[in-house]
């Protein structure tokens, strides 16, 4: 997965939220991010979410592409 224009602070943030196993976890974890960041990691959370499921369609694998929207919903 590649997200082009990321800052060095949002990449930071989708370095670490990609190295945990659930969205529950990421979702914790944003929850503790002081206000200023909260936004940020949310913004790179939804970013992540799109360029996977970019990923799965172009795949051809719209099954799975459409379980990741409903998870996030």
């Amino acid at each position: 997965m590649e997200i082009q224009g990321l800052s060095k602070q949002q990449m930071e943030l989708a370095d670490l939220m990609w190295e945990m196993d659930t969205l529950d976890e990421v979702h914790n974890f944003i929850n503790t991010l002081p206000k200023r960041l909260r936004g940020q990691a949310k913004l790179v959370l939804e970013m992540m979410t799109v360029a996977a499921v970019d990923d799965m369609v172009r795949n051809d694998d719209l099954d799975l592409a459409n379980a990741v929207i409903n998870s996030v919903k």
